[in-house]
């Protein structure tokens, strides 16, 4: 009955693991899963995201002044799979492939000071090592 027990715990911690995280102004929302570590973080005017794998999205929604617009560089790695990079303002949007190696500023024309939606879209990538500046 122990080993039925701990078994169950441990099924119900991978499963928490697993549900995604709830959207709201200043969290991301991860909907993804993964099978090993998943590190997502933000400082100042830089995001970090890194995990052995996923298959999913994360989504983070920022204020932009203009000069963050200039600024906007991406350096990734993805080692297997796919993965994007889904910039939108009210109707305008723009996908970027950054799989594989990736290291680019981003052009931002089209786009202007104000709420903007970066989002990671990954279809079984792994390996992933994402950092996005806009400073």
């Amino acid at each position: 009955m122990k080993k039925v027990l701990i078994t169950l715990g441990f099924l119900l911690m991978t499963v928490v693991t697993l549900i995604s995280c709830v959207d709201t102004e200043n969290v991301p929302f991860i909907a993804s899963w993964t099978n090993t570590s998943l590190s997502n973080k933000m400082e100042d005017n830089r995001w970090e995201l890194s995990a052995k794998s996923c298959n999913g999205h994360a989504t983070r929604n920022l204020d932009f002044h203009a000069h963050h617009l200039e600024a906007l560089h991406v350096e990734s790695t993805v080692g297997g799979g796919e993965a994007y990079l889904i910039i939108s303002q009210d109707d305008t949007e723009k996908s970027i492939d950054i799989t594989g190696e990736f290291n680019e500023n981003i052009d931002m024309i089209g786009f202007g000071p104000g709420r903007i939606r970066l989002r990671l879209e990954f279809k079984r990538a792994e390996n992933i090592d994402i950092i996005i500046n806009w400073e």
